[in-house]
C-alpha cells in the first residue's frame, strides 16, 4: 500500500469535498474522480497491481499510457520540440515546464510569509517546503 504524506491526504480530502461533479472517491486516500473506470485504475496503485508491461525491459505500470510513454525511452522518440533551443520531450507537459526556463515564469510560489521562493515545477516547491518549512505553520 502506498503511504501518503499528511499534506497529500489533506489535499485530497479538500479536493474531494469541494468538487461535487466527481462522485467517485477512493476509500483509502479520497482521490476524487467522475469515472468509475478511473477509480478502478487508481485503486491499482494501492494494491500494487502493475498489469501493463514493457515488451523490451522489466518495466511495468498500473496505467497503460505510462508504459507507452516509457517505450519511447527505448526508441528515442521525442515529439515535442522547444522553439528556443535543441530540447526535445516525450510529453507536452515536460516541454511546458522546460519553456519556463526561457520565459522566466515561476508559477509555484512558496506560501509562507517572508519567503520569496518560486519554482518552475511543483516537485521543486514540495522539496523546498519539506526542507525549509517542515516545522513551520501559518
Amino acid at each position: 500500500m502506498q503511504i501518503l504524506t499528511c499534506w497529500k491526504v489533506v489535499e485530497r480530502r479538500v479536493q474531494a469535498l469541494h468538487v461535487a461533479e466527481q462522485p467517485f472517491a477512493c476509500y483509502l486516500c479520497l482521490y476524487p474522480t467522475n469515472s468509475a473506470n478511473h477509480l478502478e485504475t487508481h485503486l491499482r496503485c494501492h494494491a500494487g497491481e502493475r498489469p501493463y508491461r514493457c515488451a523490451l525491459c522489466p518495466y511495468s505500470s498500473d496505467v497503460k499510457e505510462r508504459v507507452r510513454r516509457h517505450f519511447y525511452t527505448h526508441t528515442g522518440y521525442k515529439p515535442f520540440h522547444c522553439p528556443h533551443c535543441p530540447y526535445r520531450a516525450v510529453q507536452n507537459s515536460d516541454l511546458k515546464t522546460h519553456l519556463r526556463i526561457h520565459t522566466g515564469e515561476r508559477p509555484y510560489a512558496c506560501r509562507y510569509p517572508d519567503c520569496s521562493y518560486a519554482s518552475t515545477n511543483s516537485s521543486n516547491l514540495k522539496k523546498h517546503l519539506q526542507i525549509h518549512h517542515i516545522h513551520q505553520t501559518f
